[in-house]
């Protein structure tokens, strides 16, 4: 995240893009960085430090000029050096100056590009010089002595075409003016301001409104995804769509975290986003534990005392200030290594004891990254003296590097990689660990704008809005001997990876079409594979619906047969939970926003069928994932999850062939993404995936499907009703292969089977478990009647 602000004024902008970017620190404490035009002379002042440190009142004489773009810079990519301070400016063509807010996640193949196509020197390691030399190369292909608005759209439609990843960007174009673009799926933000005065009007873009609020322009609107806007120095304002239509979707860390409260982005209220995230957090509170023994409530200084206040009010405590912040300190997030970090939050916050003394206080962050400031809040909270100490995110578990300029560089780094919510919370120390659950979080920011429908969640839920090979495509990840203090030295860590192992040639081979690929063409590289993870794997990644099922009936016939091996040279390492793959449609939207339809008219049954087959496909995933993913266990779990994911794949078959008899098909409508969340949650631990997704989310399909097949055939429809039915039956083996895993791993680990089954659905999928219950068939899979007692009492 990195603070940019770009103006043309009618006087001399210097003073109003200092004062801009002094309310934009908090985006980017490491450098800083002015230019502006005055006359055919460019004005460059740049240098590490806080804006107050970088600029004196020398350097702010010398930027004149009545338009300009400012920057602070909070490192993601490249070194700590000032020669990294923004703008960049190169002299050809007409002389460029330029700041980005964001990340590249194919830098090193426009690097090469630049230097063999373009005949282009990149002189540091960060990508906003790339950017900057991409922009004006594609500026050069103009070929115009007199430089036009409409020649810059068709150059930010060529950077657009080779740039992939989070970027909003300013530039100065001498002679013509200031340009702005964003990215075309409006990752990072970008907001457009005009002020009026005597003589005419004049025109900033910033990174948050905020900067205007202090500036006195009047907040226009966003600038759109893929959108670029051109300030003519007479005041003109142009503006062009300049890629083609992608998904919408904001960085929806922006609203837990980078920006300021009192930001509009995306005609949403920071600081009203954060009042609902407290509003469902505690909802969810009081879902799990409405006996809760909570004394107070406190948030810690300063971005959480938003949603700490209304949760405090629903949940009905005290809320009380039990942090003292010193002003002086920086934002721990992005202190460069943990031993500096370490040593900041003491520096930072002080515990009044008064509030703590044998209290049961409730702490409550924006979000939980490394976990090291978390884990000495709460040890702070102790030896202040309080009796427990619970811990609410009102972000869910971050466990994904965030590759579009925010730094979460490496999984090793984060707490909740590879870690359950109760591993996490054994990491931090707490008595309790409570996180925001994504869809709340997501409904927590679109009930500002219903206009907004996805947003970029990819380091809650591993899901890379560009794609994950481009989203994968930086520099391979610092060597172990790389410093941690060298925050600046290194890139993000990607998520891993999806490759594919290719292992000499065996007896038994079978080959299967390498994942990915959309065709079966010559470009659908074939590779042998003989261990079942391998082909489960690339069955889990096969994005084509109709040749997912095909090849997962294939598998499970090679399985059956004996021609695969659950251990072999071409077995695959274990990836952190891979994107499935699924096609471009159907959208996937929060539940909330799926329209509900009676099962009286055509529209409806289409409805209910489009549902069902959304959750057969996600359940094929599922399957191949818990084959892939759960190594070590006995052959027999192998046998039942491939046979789940055969059987899933067929029920898929049965609801496609309906849907096309109604005249529609998979993907014509919306559909939500909740069973392969729980997943994600449960990618660390067989025991909670075998409890939640097959004895939670598909056990309920056995109590709602009876009804379902009732008011079909009641609606004179006993085709779709006989579908269901066959799926019903089916299921019910299901999840008998949850319950007898579950157990298998309970006993493992010497734990009570319906104790632990209860703990995980109160701390993870309570909501998802009600009346009223399929005794019969819940009895079938394995249920006890002391386990059915308990969840009739939830």
């Amino acid at each position: 995240m990195c603070g940019i602000i770009g103006i043309v004024g009618r006087t001399d902008v210097g003073a109003a893009l200092y004062d801009a970017l002094t309310v934009l620190q908090h985006r980017g404490q490491d450098a800083a960085g002015i230019a502006t035009v005055d006359g055919s002379k460019l004005r460059l002042h740049k240098a590490n430090g806080l804006v107050r440190d970088v600029f004196g009142e020398a350097s702010m004489r010398n930027l004149t000029g009545r338009y300009g773009i400012g920057h602070c810079r909070y490192p993601t990519a490249g070194s700590e050096g000032s020669a990294e301070a923004q703008p960049f400016y190169v002299n050809s063509p007409f002389g460029l100056a330029l700041a980005h807010n964001g990340n590249l996640t194919n830098t090193d193949a426009l690097r090469q590009e630049l230097f063999e196509q373009d005949r282009r020197h990149i002189n540091t390691g960060s990508d906003s010089e790339v950017l900057l030399n991409i922009f004006a190369h594609e500026l050069q292909l103009q070929a115009h002595l007199r430089l036009e608005p409409e020649h810059v759209f068709k150059a930010i439609g060529g950077v657009h075409g080779r740039c992939v990843g989070g970027y909003a960007v300013v530039a100065l174009v001498l002679g013509l003016g200031v340009v702005a673009f964003r990215d075309p799926h409006g990752i990072r933000p970008l907001v457009l301001g005009v002020r009026a005065t005597g003589e005419g009007d004049e025109y900033a873009v910033a990174s948050e409104s905020v900067a205007l609020d202090l500036l006195g322009f009047r907040r226009v609107r966003d600038v759109a995804p893929g959108e670029a806007v051109v300030i003519g120095l007479d005041g003109s304002l142009h503006a062009r769509q300049c890629a083609p239509a992608r998904p919408h979707t904001p960085c929806i860390f922006e609203y837990v975290y980078l920006a300021r409260p009192d930001s509009m982005i995306e005609d949403v209220s920071v600081y009203k986003a954060r009042l609902r995230m407290g509003e469902y957090l505690a909802r969810k509170i009081l879902r799990l534990r409405p006996d809760h023994d909570i004394d107070c409530v406190m948030p810690i200084p300063d971005t959480s005392r938003t949603a700490a206040l209304p949760l405090a009010n629903i949940l009905g405590v005290p809320y009380r200030e039990g942090f003292v912040k010193n002003r002086y300190v920086g934002r721990t997030f992005i202190m460069p290594g943990q031993g500096e970090r370490v040593k900041s939050v003491r520096r930072k916050l002080n515990a009044i004891e008064l509030e703590f003394r044998n209290k049961v206080v409730l702490l409550v962050d924006d979000s939980i990254v490394r976990g090291t400031t978390s884990r000495q809040i709460i040890q702070m909270a102790r030896d202040a003296g309080a009796r427990k100490v619970y811990f609410a995110s009102a972000a869910p578990p971050v466990r994904y590097p965030n590759v579009y300029g925010i730094d979460m560089p490496a999984v090793s780094e984060l707490v909740a990689h590879d870690r359950s919510e109760v591993e996490v919370q054994q990491q931090l120390g707490a008595d309790w660990l409570i996180y925001q659950d994504l869809d709340d979080l997501v409904a927590s920011v679109a009930e500002g704008n219903e206009r907004l429908s996805a947003f970029d969640t990819s380091c809650f839920s591993g899901q890379y809005v560009t794609g994950v090979e481009e989203a994968t495509s930086t520099a391979s990840p610092p060597s172990a001997t790389t410093s941690p203090s060298r925050r600046g030295a290194r890139r993000p860590e990607p998520a891993p990876r999806l490759q594919r192992i290719d292992p000499a040639p065996r007896s038994r081979v079978t080959t299967m079409r390498a994942a990915g690929s959309t065709g079966g063409g010559p470009a659908a590289a074939s590779i042998p594979m003989t261990t079942l993870a391998a082909v489960a794997l690339d069955c889990l990644l096969e994005c084509d619906v109709a040749r997912k099922r095909a090849r997962t009936a294939e598998v499970a016939a090679e399985w059956r047969a004996g021609r695969l091996e659950l251990v072999g040279d071409d077995l695959p390492a274990v990836r952190d939970l891979p994107v499935p793959g699924r096609p471009e449609r159907p959208v996937l939207v929060p539940p909330r926003q799926l329209a509900s339809r009676g099962l009286g008219s055509v529209e409806g049954r289409i409805a209910l069928l489009h549902a069902v087959a959304h959750i057969e496909f996600n359940a094929v995933n599922l399957a191949w994932d818990a084959v892939y993913r759960f190594r070590g266990l006995p052959r027999a779990y192998y046998d039942d999850w491939v046979s789940v994911a055969d059987d899933e794949a067929r029920h898929f078959g049965l609801l496609a062939a309906r849907l096309g008899e109604h005249g529609a098909a998979y993907g014509d409508l919306p559909a939500h993404n909740g069973l392969w969340e729980m997943a994600v949650r449960t990618a660390a631990d067989p025991l909670a995936r075998m409890a939640l997704v097959p004895r939670v989310l598909e056990a309920r399909g056995l109590d709602v499907t009876p009804g379902m097949i009732a008011r079909l055939r009641e609606a004179g429809d006993p085709a779709s009703a006989d579908v269901l039915a066959v799926i019903l039956a089916e299921e019910v083996a299901h999840v008998a292969a949850g319950t007898r895993w579950f157990t298998h791993l309970c006993a493992e680990r010497g734990l009570a089977p319906g104790a632990t089954f209860l703990a995980l659905v109160r701390q993870h999928a309570a909501g998802a478990v009600r009346p009223p219950f399929n005794h019969p068939a819940r009895a079938q899979a394995g249920f006890d009647a002391a386990e059915m007692a308990a969840l009739q009492a939830l």
